[in-house]
């Protein structure tokens, strides 16, 4: 039988993870599969504690050598929605990775670590558009890369990624697993349609739940067959009219999301570079798009 390919990602990033080298790791997938879930389920099975591990977003790090050399006070190091890193960001932490011996960081901080880089962009994305890494840091990062699979790719295993979900839940009521057949039959024919991966099994086992608490209480018995049917065809009416994560096109170029948190630099700067990606490729080139849209001549040359 094959083996589940989203364990075979795991093991491998568990292996990377205990390489006695001090190398880069690259967090590939796309959003909602469970990328930082998986890397935290590691640290616990690798006993490394919490205060061990530093987690942050782009926004949070700054754009001078002192503000990124304060991140690097932890052992390992997690950067999330690493695509966003700016130009500036990205030189500093290129200088930082730059060693022989494995020391990351600056002065006092330098140290034997270890940094992850989290990425819901897949690789032409990061490295042949060239409107987010540059090569030069691309080739210092993606030194070890994994990529966690979505339900797309081994929809077969859909039933196990669905259990690890509801116990993550912790329910403290009504919490038997579900073993509704109709149900996982349902689930494996529909998991490639979810666009927010495991957060869309989050909100299903929310659901069931909820519909649960419903359900028994008003009759005050044990789980039965025909309950959970029925259980289950509201929670399936309930995902698919209100609650599932909205499908978009894999490489989103379209699309741009406001983060809160942000600076109004660096949203104007993230704007640019979409808004300059959807002009080439919507215009064949950045002169024949500044001419279609009555831009100023070279308006975009340096966005």
């Amino acid at each position: 039988m094959k083996e589940n390919i989203r364990n075979e990602s795991k093991k491998k990033l568990k292996y990377y993870l205990e390489n006695p080298g001090y190398f880069s790791i690259l967090i590939l997938g796309d959003s909602g599969t469970g990328k930082t879930y998986i890397l935290k389920e590691l640290f616990n099975e690798l006993e490394v504690n919490d205060d061990k591990v530093g987690y942050f977003y782009p926004f949070q790090i700054g754009e001078s050598k002192k503000s990124i050399n304060e991140i690097f006070t932890k052992e390992y190091i997690v950067i999330k929605d690493a695509e966003g890193l700016s130009d500036i960001q990205q030189d500093i932490i290129f200088e930082a990775l730059s060693t022989n011996d494995g020391k990351i960081g600056f002065d006092e901080n330098k140290g034997l670590k270890r940094i992850i880089f989290i990425s819901s962009y897949n690789v032409e994305q990061l490295r042949e558009s060239k409107e987010h890494w540059s090569d030069k840091f691309w080739d210092r990062v993606a030194q070890l890369v994994v990529k966690i699979p979505s339900f797309k790719d081994f929809s077969s295993e859909i039933k196990n990624d669905f259990k690890s979900v509801w116990k993550k839940m912790n329910f403290k009521v009504y919490k038997k697993f579900p073993e509704d057949v109709e149900f996982y039959e349902w689930l494996k024919n529909n998991c490639g349609t979810f666009a927010g991966n495991f957060r869309d099994l989050d909100k299903i086992a929310i659901l069931w739940h909820q519909y649960r608490i419903m359900e028994y209480e008003k009759v005050e018995q044990k789980f039965k067959v025909d309950v959970e049917t029925r259980i289950f065809r509201k929670v399936r009416k309930d995902f698919e009219s209100f609650t599932h994560f909205p499908t978009q096109k894999a490489d989103s170029s379209n699309i741009f999301e406001f983060e809160k948190g942000k600076t109004w630099e660096q949203i104007d700067r993230a704007f640019k570079s979409k808004f300059k990606k959807w002009a080439k490729e919507n215009y064949g080139t950045i002169i024949n798009a500044t001419k279609e849209l009555n831009m100023p001549p070279r308006k975009m040359d340096k966005w």
